[in-house]
């Protein structure tokens, strides 16, 4: 199976989402697909916020290095137009979901749940 196949199954159950990223610590794209429905210009959306996450997620580390309290799993944000749950894969890699307002959060975040191990296998 491919990283987009796995990506398709996280975001077409969950009505909302505009696509998903797998990304490289150096922010680099592994894969990336659009949400069902999502507009074309979520593409874009998807790839600048995904980049700039890893760099929110990199301050998440070394705020747990400081107080000692392990590696961060996961961090969801919410802005007025767009949300998005990141989600470390393993030490190098980490998974960005974008999500419309108004969208089901929790089942975004099942999604990624429940295909988190499937992908910590195709790396």
């Amino acid at each position: 199976m491919s990283f987009e196949n796995l990506l398709n199954k996280i975001v077409e159950p969950c009505a909302g989402t505009l696509g998903a990223a797998l990304m490289g610590s150096d922010g680099i794209p592994i894969a990336q697909v659009p949400g069902p429905g999502a507009p074309a210009a979520a593409e874009e959306e998807v790839s600048v916020l995904s980049v700039e996450l890893g760099r929110i997620l990199s301050e998440c580390q070394k705020l747990a290095d400081s107080t000692e309290s392990g590696l961060p799993e996961e961090l969801t944000l919410q802005l007025e137009r767009i949300g998005a749950v990141v989600r470390r894969v393993d030490e190098e890699n980490y998974l960005v979901v974008a999500f419309a307002p108004g969208a089901n959060v929790g089942r975004v975040r099942f999604g990624i749940r429940r295909h988190l191990f499937e992908l910590q296998e195709l790396l």
